[in-house]
């Protein structure tokens, strides 16, 4: 019994000798690690660019009013430069058609005599088929158009 209580005494003893060591090895580690100005810059010879999360870094808004008629889009072209924000405000004036710009992931339905916002931004340099994505009639393979982005 003598020599169990012993071995306990002697592990708890060596546990925190042990324990305390790490410790302060690891606070000796923290000094060891902190930064001098020896080998740094000056702010004036840094060039950075921050941008925040809910900063936009936009080109130019372009806003266009548009119509959607069998079987045309007016204007039937749209030109913008790479990275401006683009809003079409699109009217069906006859039945109900759609608009579809497959790079740029746009598909909205546009209800007859309803005037519909569709925003994206410009990121692409091209140009992109402007399409009727909802059946509306005999010339709907045709009406189509081109967004061009400079």
């Amino acid at each position: 019994m003598k020599l169990i209580k012993k071995i306990i005494v002697s592990g708890f003893l060596i546990g925190t000798v042990f324990l305390v060591a790490c410790t302060n090895s690891d606070q000796n580690r923290d000094e060891d690690i902190i930064p001098t100005n020896q080998n740094q810059q000056d702010e004036s010879d840094l060039d950075i660019d921050i941008k925040l999360d809910n900063e936009e870094d936009l080109g130019e808004v372009k806003e266009f009013n548009m119509i959607a008629r069998q079987f045309e889009f007016e204007p039937k072209e749209i030109r913008v430069k790479k990275g401006d924000k683009v809003k079409f405000n699109i009217e069906s004036v006859d039945v109900e058609h759609g608009i579809s710009i497959l790079e740029y992931g746009i598909n909205v339905d546009l209800p007859v005599g309803e005037t519909i916002a569709v925003e994206f931004t410009a990121d692409k340099a091209g140009e992109f088929l402007l399409s009727c994505s909802v059946y509306c009639g005999g010339g709907h393979p045709i009406m189509t158009g081109k967004v061009i982005v400079e």
